[in-house]
């Protein structure tokens, strides 16, 4: 397929296709993907308790988030912390905050399957030669300020605010 690297091709999340990758971390890498109803011979995800559940087609973001490193005595911890944010994150409905469509957890590795925002993080825009004008900054900044107050009074601390973290879409909407 055009555009899908070598790298990528083949790799299954469920019902979920990788397409490429489309950002990395410090602790996951996130892919483009697409929900294509197929399950993998040896899913790792269980899928097939999904599948009735398919929208061809659709287009989203994975993050993956692996677990196999060196803090392995973390990997617990860390693990029971995805689940349960990626667990009320997914009941969140706020329009400054990509949806969360679905997750799961296993052994080695988690992933979120959230909504695609496609556009720009706030990182591209942050030399002296990009930067945007003081009325678009102060908006999108109450706009985070206003997910971020949604986000804590249920609980959650984001934990990675900054500039590639906030996505500015091509409608000028802003989503953490």
């Amino acid at each position: 397929m055009e555009g899908e690297s070598d790298a990528v091709s083949g790799l299954r999340f469920g019902r979920f296709r990788a397409i490429r990758e489309i950002g990395r971390g410090a602790t996951s890498c996130v892919y483009l993907a697409e929900d294509d109803g197929g399950v993998a011979q040896d899913d790792a995800f269980g899928a097939q308790e999904w599948a009735a559940n398919t929208v061809k087609g659709r287009r989203v973001a994975i993050k993956v988030v692996d677990f196999t490193d060196d803090r392995s005595k973390l990997s617990r911890r860390f693990r029971k912390l995805f689940a349960t944010e990626a667990a009320v994150t997914a009941q969140f409905d706020h329009p400054n905050i990509a949806k969360v469509h679905d997750w799961r957890v296993e052994e080695h590795r988690a992933y979120l399957v959230m909504e695609l925002v496609e556009g720009q993080g706030l990182d591209q825009f942050v030399t002296m030669d990009k930067l945007l004008p003081m009325h678009r900054v102060v908006g999108i900044i109450f706009k985070v300020a206003m997910a971020l107050d949604y986000a804590h009074r249920r609980g959650i601390v984001h934990r990675d605010i900054k500039p590639a973290n906030v996505m500015l879409t091509k409608d000028d909407e802003v989503k953490l």
